[in-house]
């Protein structure tokens, strides 16, 4: 089996190019990032398969995406809709409709919030529309 490819130069001037000039990261905070996601002190002691995955995490960041939604907000959700007497079918289509992902767990915290502020105002309307008369009987 071959030994992983290491780490190549164009990578680094990528990952340095983006954490200093779109992301404004100084080395310390670069490097603590490198730590957290593969236990590495150096960027030398990178695969090129990581460097790769670090790459897409800081042009994840310099796009402004979103950190992935809260487990309170995924509870939150599942609630409301089980109240609203949705499917899981029905959830995924009022999610992709509202946001366009196609998964519950794949939303942002800010996706997150208008998917629930979406289904509380379902739910207000339905309050409301139960007590006004319909097809003219009470």
């Amino acid at each position: 089996m071959a030994a992983p490819k290491n780490i190549t130069a164009i990578q680094k001037k990528i990952i340095w190019s983006i954490a200093r000039k779109s992301l404004g990261l100084d080395g310390s905070t670069l490097y603590a990032c490198i730590m957290e996601m593969f236990g590495a002190e150096r960027m030398s002691a990178l695969s090129a398969a990581q460097a790769d995955l670090l790459i897409l995490e800081l042009r994840r960041k310099e796009c402004r995406l979103g950190e992935r939604l809260t487990p309170l907000q995924y509870k939150g959700i599942t609630r409301r809709s089980q109240e609203l007497g949705w499917s899981a079918k029905g959830l995924r289509r009022f999610i992709k409709n509202e946001t366009g992902a196609d998964e519950l767990s794949w939303l942002t915290v800010e996706q997150a919030r208008f998917v629930i502020t979406g289904m509380e105002k379902i739910k207000k309307w339905r309050r409301t529309h139960r007590e006004e008369k319909i097809d003219g009987v009470q």
